[in-house]
C-alpha cells in the first residue's frame, strides 16, 4: 500500500495540492476530507469528530475523486464499509461526490454484525468478507458532458466549467443517485454477484434532499411535525459524550477499597480519596471510577464537573439509534453520576445535565441548562398564554397550571416522558436513527401532564429511588441457596438462571426482554459477572433491575 500511495503522489500535482498548507504542515488528506464539509457548510467542521483524521476509505474516496475531477471524466468504483450512505457525519461529504459526479451507484451488501443486521425476512445475514463492518459496491461516474457539445469546444467547455462559482454548482447539481440492497447468506451473496450485471439489478433512484442528503432510502413521512419540535440538543446545549477511561480494569471498580488499591498498585502511588466519584457504567450497573482527569483518557470534565459529586441529573441518550440494531428505538437513560462512555452499546451515549454549576464572583451559582426562548414558548403553551392577532397578549386563567411555574425538572420529565412513549418511538424511527431526537411541543396542559407524569415515574425507577420491593413481592425472588456463581445465564419459563440450579423466579418474558441502550439490561448485569458470585447485595440489586424493568414496560404500554 505504500508504494502504491507513492507512485499515487508521483503523478499528482503536489505543488499545487500543497499550495497554503505546506507552510502550516498540515496533512493534505485531512485537507481533502475536510474539504467535504467546509465546501457544503463550515459549521459543519466542528461536527461529530470531522476534527479527527478521517478513516482510511473516505482519504482514498476523497484521493479518486480529485484525478476525476483533474481529468473532467472518469469512473471510480470502491467496495467499502457502508456507513457513508447515510451517516449524519458524512452528509457534506455526500454533497461534494453530488456537486463532482454525474451518478452514483451502491449495492448495499449489508452484513453489519455491530448494528445486529438481520433481512427484511427475518432471515440470517453475513458479511461477504466475515468482518463486523457492514460493505458496499459504489461506482461514481463522470461523464464529461460538456465535450458531447456541438456548440463548444473542450476548451471553452473547460473554461466556463472553471468559472462556475460554488453556488451555481449547488443549483445546477443533477446529479443521480442509485440504489439496491442484497441481503442474505455469504454463499447466497457471492453467487448473485457473480450472475449479477448494472442491467441485471434492481435499482432504486434515490432523490437526497437537505439537510441529510442520505444515499438510502428513507420513509420521510411525519417529517414536519418532526421538525416543528425542538432537539434535544437545541434545549441543552451544554453536553458530551461520556467519558472513556481507556484502563476500566485499574480506573473502575464495585468498591471504593479495591479501586484505591488497584489504582496504588497500578501506578505505584498513593491513591486519593476524593477522586474517588460515583460512575454509571451501564444501564441499572453503577460502579465507582477513580476520575483523575491526569490518568483518565477523555475525562470530558467541561460537562462531568456538573455531576461530579453535585446534586443533578442528566439525560443519556444517542444520536444514532440505528447503531444498536433494528429494534425498537431505546437510546434513553437518565443519571445523577459520572456515565461511562459505554453506558450504551456500542458507545457514544451523550450526556444533557440539567443543571449547571459556574463560578461568579467567587460564588458557584446553579442554573439550568436549558435554552430560554424554547422553555419561554413550552411555558406559554402550558400556562395557557396565547398571542391575539392583534398581538396584544391574552391569558387563560382557566387553563394556566396550579404551579407558579414550570420547573427544569417539569421539563425533563416531559421529554424523558414523550422519549419513552411507543407511538412516539414508531412514529419517528427513522428520524431517530440519524440524529439526536426532537421533542414536540405538548398540545395542551394534559398532554404536557401526562407525559410529565410519566417521565417523572420513570426517573424514579431508572434512578431507583423508589420504594424498594416488599419482602412479599413474588417476582425476582433467589429461591435456591448454593455457591451464587454466574456460569450459564438464560430466561426459562418465568426463570431467570444463573447456573444449573439456581435462578431469580417469576421474572417476566417483558422484564428480560426490555431493552436500554442497546442492552438488555437484566442479561447484560449477570453476564458482566460471570464466573464470579453474586452478593447479597448483587442478588437484592438485580431483584430491583427486574422490578424496574417491568415497570418500565407498563408505564411505556400505558402511553
Amino acid at each position: 500500500m505504500v508504494d502504491d500511495l507513492a507512485d499515487l503522489f508521483r503523478a499528482a500535482d503536489v505543488e499545487k495540492i500543497m499550495r497554503g498548507y505546506g507552510r502550516t504542515g498540515a496533512d493534505p488528506m485531512i485537507h481533502f476530507y475536510e474539504d467535504f464539509l467546509a465546501e457544503y457548510d463550515a459549521g459543519l467542521r466542528k461536527d461529530r469528530g470531522v476534527w479527527y483524521t478521517p478513516i482510511q476509505v473516505v482519504k482514498f474516496i476523497r484521493l479518486a475523486e480529485h484525478y476525476v475531477e483533474k481529468n473532467g471524466e472518469g469512473i471510480v468504483a470502491y467496495i467499502t464499509p457502508h456507513g457513508f450512505l447515510d451517516n449524519p457525519t458524512f452528509r457534506g461529504m455526500r454533497w461534494h461526490l453530488m456537486q463532482t459526479f454525474d451518478e452514483i451507484w451502491t449495492l448495499n451488501l449489508h452484513g453489519n454484525s455491530k448494528k445486529k443486521e438481520v433481512a427484511p425476512d427475518g432471515g440470517k445475514d453475513e458479511n461477504v468478507f466475515n468482518i463486523m463492518q457492514g460493505v458496499a459496491i459504489t461506482l461514481f461516474v463522470k461523464k464529461g458532458n460538456c465535450l458531447t457539445q456541438s456548440s463548444q469546444s473542450p476548451q471553452s467547455c473547460g473554461d466556463e466549467k472553471t468559472s462556475r462559482t460554488k453556488a451555481h454548482l449547488r443549483e445546477e447539481n443533477n446529479c443521480r443517485v442509485y440504489y439496491a440492497d442484497l441481503w442474505g447468506k455469504k454463499k447466497g451473496k457471492l453467487a448473485a454477484l457473480d450472475d449479477a450485471s448494472m442491467d441485471s439489478i434492481e435499482w432504486q433512484e434515490i432523490k437526497p434532499t437537505e439537510p441529510m442528503l442520505f444515499f438510502t432510502p428513507r420513509d420521510t413521512a411525519g417529517e414536519a411535525e418532526w421538525n416543528a419540535g425542538f432537539g434535544v440538543a437545541e434545549l441543552m446545549k451544554v453536553n458530551s459524550v461520556s467519558v472513556v477511561t481507556a484502563n476500566d480494569k485499574v480506573l473502575v471498580a464495585s468498591n471504593e477499597q479495591e479501586l484505591l488499591e488497584k489504582v496504588s498498585n497500578a501506578f505505584d502511588c498513593a491513591s486519593e480519596k476524593d477522586k474517588v466519584a460515583r460512575y454509571s457504567y451501564r444501564p441499572f450497573d453503577e460502579r465507582i471510577v477513580y476520575y483523575d482527569v491526569k490518568k483518565i483518557e477523555r475525562p470530558r470534565e467541561k460537562v462531568m464537573c456538573h455531576l461530579n459529586g453535585k446534586e443533578n441529573i442528566a439525560l443519556i441518550t444517542g444520536r444514532q439509534g440505528k447503531v444498536v440494531g433494528g429494534g425498537e428505538w431505546n437510546l434513553l437513560f437518565a443519571t445523577e453520576n459520572i456515565a461511562d462512555f459505554n453506558v450504551f452499546y456500542r458507545g457514544g451515549g451523550i450526556v444533557f445535565p440539567l443543571y449547571l454549576y459556574e463560578e461568579n464572583m467567587g460564588k458557584v451559582e446553579k442554573r439550568a441548562n436549558l435554552d430560554k426562548d424554547i422553555v419561554a414558548k413550552l411555558r406559554a403553551l402550558v400556562e395557557g398564554d396565547k398571542l391575539t392577532q392583534s398581538g396584544e397578549e391574552e391569558t387563560s386563567r382557566t387553563s394556566r397550571t396550579s404551579r407558579e411555574d414550570i420547573s427544569p425538572e417539569d421539563i425533563f420529565d416531559y421529554i424523558y416522558g414523550v422519549l419513552h412513549s411507543p407511538s412516539y418511538r414508531t412514529k419517528f424511527k427513522e428520524f431517530l436513527k440519524v440524529d439526536f431526537p426532537r421533542i414536540p411541543y405538548p398540545k395542551d396542559l394534559g398532554e404536557f401532564e401526562r407525559f410529565r407524569a410519566a417521565g417523572r415515574e420513570l426517573r424514579a425507577v431508572h434512578l431507583m429511588k423508589d420504594a424498594e420491593p416488599s419482602l412479599f413481592e413474588a417476582r425476582g425472588r433467589f429461591p435456591i441457596a448454593g455457591d451464587n456463581v454466574v456460569d450459564a445465564v438464560k430466561w426459562d419459563n418465568g426463570r431467570v438462571y444463573i447456573n444449573s440450579s439456581q435462578y431469580f423466579d417469576n421474572v417476566p418474558l417483558e422484564a428480560w426482554e426490555q431493552a436500554i441502550g442497546g442492552y438488555r439490561p437484566a442479561e447484560k448485569y449477570l453476564k458482566d459477572r460471570k464466573n464470579r458470585a453474586l452478593s447479597q447485595e448483587e442478588l437484592k440489586h438485580y431483584q430491583r433491575i427486574i422490578l424496574a424493568l417491568a415497570k418500565t414496560r407498563e408505564i411505556m404500554d400505558g402511553l
